[in-house]
């Protein structure tokens, strides 16, 4: 193992909305096929935008971009918003995919453990909890990543219930023009 490393990083962590209930009304050949398939869309579409998946559990992609890439961070989010309804095992069974998308930028220590990169610090948890309050097809980001975002960006100030362990963090709901 090695040194830990702090870094300044945006984490993008995506979640497949309502997985469960159709792993429940597919086959498991089908399922694998569907998952197999949103797996591809996630990781083409991290490498195209510069990110780097670090991890991916069941239908969950958790990426890792530069701090200085928030731009591309978006990107990615509006990207796969847009890919996953094209999905070709989903539309065989008349399926609508939907994901939820958490954007937190921020300092984090990173460590080489064997093949793997861990990851750790606030961005990371926060991005798994701007996920799970996202409604399916949103996208959520920190104060942080929203000051670091380009201007063509476009927000709305999200006025669901405080992150757990963040209350007092901003959320703001991600749009382009």
């Amino acid at each position: 193992m090695g040194t830990p490393t702090k870094q300044f990083v945006t984490v993008v962590f995506m979640d497949l909305v309502g997985s469960t209930a159709l792993a429940q009304r597919m086959t498991l050949e089908q399922y694998g096929e569907l998952m197999s398939e949103v797996l591809q869309v996630g990781y083409l579409r991290v490498a195209l935008f510069g990110g780097r998946v670090l991890q991916h559990q069941g239908d969950a992609l958790v990426c890792l971009f530069d701090g200085n890439k928030v731009e591309s961070a978006l990107r990615l989010a509006q990207e796969c918003h847009k890919r996953i309804h094209e999905i070709g095992a989903a539309q065989r069974i008349g399926a609508h995919l939907q994901l939820r998308i958490g954007v937190a930028t921020g300092e984090v220590l990173s460590l080489n453990a064997g093949v793997t990169l861990a990851v750790y610090g606030l961005p990371v948890n926060m991005s798994r909890r701007l996920c799970s309050r996202a409604n399916p097809d949103m996208t959520l980001v920190c104060e942080r990543t929203y000051q670091a975002s380009p201007p063509e960006a476009v927000f709305s100030e999200f006025d669901g219930e405080a992150l757990k362990d963040f209350a007092n963090e901003n959320v703001y709901e991600f749009h382009w023009v």
